[in-house]
């Protein structure tokens, strides 16, 4: 009787430990995270790290590049997938591509070091003229504009869109490796307010000796040197000496039918310490008036119908309806900056924005309800 009760007692112990260890596991499983941070370093057989090595990272969600840093460190930020292929290209190693599944539910991910080997192909000597295109300094991140090539006339975006690390948007958003870009600057100070989008789509290429992503902290931080809380990212544009002097102007203008126009003016003047600015852009949209069969023409105009119902026996009259919408929409925006520099006491700084939207609409229905007998 007591072996008996001894290996009951044993029983009910293994099946407690089992239910508590599939309790455990269960309370384990954590949710996959929107988006993860994801970090390595590129060495090579000596197991020393290799910079200026462009990383890309692609998956389903995401296609980010970045630049390795002195010590061949890189970062990924905001990477929407947890399972990616990392290419690694570098001028005198062979190239490396892997694909990685990492837990979707952590948000740091530390990767294994990526070993290049050495490509016997190439020279043994590899000579390059000029300083690297990529520049790592405290809080910034400095290309040089002379070693990307752009056409005669680029704006300043077709050539940010070269860079390495660097994502431009139709609207001319800037993301860079990841963090979204808040405003732009030109030789340090903000331009027509620090729009990113005006400065970039404007601004032509060949005034820029450098481009540079600084991570700001705020202009409490730079007058103490404490800084606190999550930077901003600032792309600041400095010009080459010899075009740090001068005035441009864009104008631009289109019309179509139904009285539809669009225009645009872009002026600029710098002078060393002195710049002004002016951005104006106007254009109007044309809503499309009813035609006969009930449909619009060139416009957001909606038919309009209906039925209606008779109160005694079955009889259901029929309700014919027409209508439509028209009009215009007048849309119209502006900013001015001016900043100057009088001396080491007296500073400018003025920024000024204007938007205006006017629409006229016009609306008209005709509804034909049929006698019921």
């Amino acid at each position: 009787m007591t072996i008996k009760r001894l290996l009951i007692i044993v029983a009910l112990l293994i099946n407690v430990k089992v239910c508590a260890q599939q309790e455990s596991s269960q309370k384990s499983i954590l949710p996959p995270l929107a988006s993860r941070e994801i970090s390595g370093i590129v060495k090579d057989t000596l197991n020393i790290g290799i910079p200026g090595v462009t990383v890309r990272l692609t998956s389903e969600k995401d296609t980010l590049v970045v630049a390795t840093s002195p010590d061949g460190g890189f970062t990924f930020r905001n990477v929407k997938s947890s399972v990616y292929i990392i290419a690694v290209n570098s001028i005198g190693y062979k190239a490396f591509v892997a694909k990685y599944k990492q837990n979707d539910a952590v948000a740091k991910i530390v990767m294994a070091p990526i070993i290049l080997n050495a490509d016997s192909k190439t020279l043994d000597v590899v000579v390059i003229n000029g300083a690297p295109s990529i520049t790592y300094k405290t809080d910034t991140v400095e290309y040089k504009a002379s070693d990307y090539v752009v056409r005669e006339n680029a704006n300043v975006d077709e050539l940010v869109k070269k860079m390495e690390g660097m994502e431009v948007g139709n609207d001319g958003s800037v993301v860079h490796q990841g963090a979204p870009i808040a405003k732009a600057k030109i030789n340090g100070k903000l331009y027509l307010g620090g729009d990113v989008a005006t400065a970039l789509q404007n601004l032509p290429a060949e005034i820029v000796e450098k481009i540079q992503v600084v991570d700001d902290y705020g202009d409490q931080a730079e007058r103490t040197g404490i800084k606190d809380g999550e930077p901003e990212k600032i792309l600041n544009i400095v010009t080459k000496r010899n075009k740090s002097v001068g005035n441009s102007m864009n104008v631009a203008g289109g019309a179509g039918n139904n009285d539809r126009y669009e225009g645009s003016v872009f002026a600029t003047s710098l002078n060393a310490n002195q710049s002004i600015g002016l951005n104006v852009r106007l254009n109007n949209t044309v809503n499309g008036v009813a035609n006969n069969n009930g449909n619009f023409g060139g416009g957001n105009g909606n038919n309009n119908g209906g039925a209606g119902r008779g109160n005694g026996g079955n009889n259901t009259p029929n309700l014919n309806a027409f209508g439509g919408s028209g009009g215009t929409t007048n849309n119209g925006n502006s900013s001015f900056s001016y900043r100057d520099q009088i001396n080491s006491k007296i500073k400018i700084n003025t920024n000024y924005r204007y938007s205006f939207n006017n629409t006229n609409s016009l609306n008209s229905s005709i509804a034909q309800i049929p006698s019921v007998r």
